[in-house]
């Protein structure tokens, strides 16, 4: 299940944004791009350099990887025709192919997807929705209003059933390969090994303090210790399904 919060704030260095937080159940959420609404608001989780390490402590996570390596975790996708079985377009199928042969998915192989996906959704007639690349390279959708849309619920969700399958697998992949490169497979740890490589907790926060810091306290929808809506800590957040968005003017 996905909890979405939007509320009126104060927190941080701001003390009178409107955000959109978003948890998805799992780092595949990330790459399923499910476009949901709440009241006038639509909010997405997913944010070219990759998230490397710096001479932070290094966190060591507990849970299962996603597979041994990269190069491993890119074949099981080809071999499962997609992430959740679903199926591949050509283009990442090609795309995949080649990470396997070059060990890392491309920025340029990562655009042309998005563009395909981009242009597919245009085709079924979704447009007005803009998305934001961060510091990683990934791009994550923005909030928007349906009163300034011209598509309705109904054709945004056969929009997206058309069009998933251009861009969803390769999108994981690449959001993997940029910020989760020890292939952690509890978001929270991809979350907090991000965090830690950047510096922004150190080696004692945990998976409980994380969950704790984004149910929030009453009206504020989160407690980190750090600016959330920094680009490298948002990132690190969205990249691992916790979506939190300035909605500000929409």
């Amino acid at each position: 299940m996905e909890a979405i919060t939007v509320a009126d704030v104060t927190h941080g260095h701001d003390h009178s944004r409107r955000y959109c937080v978003r948890l998805a159940s799992g780092l595949a959420r990330v790459a399923l791009l499910s476009l949901l609404a709440i009241g006038l608001v639509g909010c997405s989780n997913a944010g070219s350099v990759s998230l490397t390490p710096n001479n932070s402590p290094t966190f060591r996570g507990t849970s299962e990887p996603l597979a041994s390596n990269l190069v491993t975790l890119f074949q099981q996708t080809l071999d499962n025709g997609g992430i959740d079985y679903g199926g591949l377009s050509d283009q990442e199928t090609t795309v995949i192919q080649r990470a396997i042969n070059k060990g890392s998915i491309s920025a340029k192989d990562y655009e042309a997807t998005f563009v395909s996906y981009q242009t597919c959704m245009n085709q079924n007639g979704i447009d007005g929705i803009s998305w934001k690349k961060g510091p990683d390279g990934v791009y994550v959708m923005q909030p928007w209003n349906y009163n300034k849309v011209s598509f309705s619920n109904a054709q945004l969700s056969d929009a997206q059933s058309s069009c998933r399958y251009t861009f969803d697998a390769v999108q994981f992949l690449f959001t993997t390969q940029q910020s989760n490169p020890d292939l952690y497979s509890d978001p929270r740890e991809a979350a907090i090994a991000c965090l830690q490589r950047h510096g922004f907790v150190d080696v004692s926060y945990t998976p409980a303090q994380l969950d704790h810091d984004f149910a929030g306290n009453g009206d504020v929808p989160y407690t980190f210790p750090f600016d959330p809506m920094d680009p490298v800590a948002n990132a690190c957040l969205s990249a691992a399904g916790y979506g939190i968005q300035s909605i500000d003017g929409i």
